[in-house]
């Protein structure tokens, strides 16, 4: 599993967390997924990272296509 902010916007072909046209990182990411056979996790809420005092939103949380 890898969880990550990773500032990108998935194309529908990546899947349900998609947005119409995806950016940069957001190709970049779905190569990734493809190429790994990972899945991006649809959340109905917020996931957010605790590190010491810090705390920041993880957008995508990837799993294997078969654990998912």
């Amino acid at each position: 599993i890898v969880a990550g902010d990773f500032n990108a916007h998935l194309g529908p072909m990546w899947g349900p967390r998609a947005h119409k046209s995806p950016n940069v990182q957001g190709v970049l990411l779905g190569e990734v997924l493809d190429r790994c056979k990972l899945h991006a996790l649809l959340r109905p809420w917020v996931n957010t990272y605790l590190s010491g005092n810090s705390k920041t939103i993880v957008d995508y949380i990837l799993a294997d296509v078969e654990d998912s």
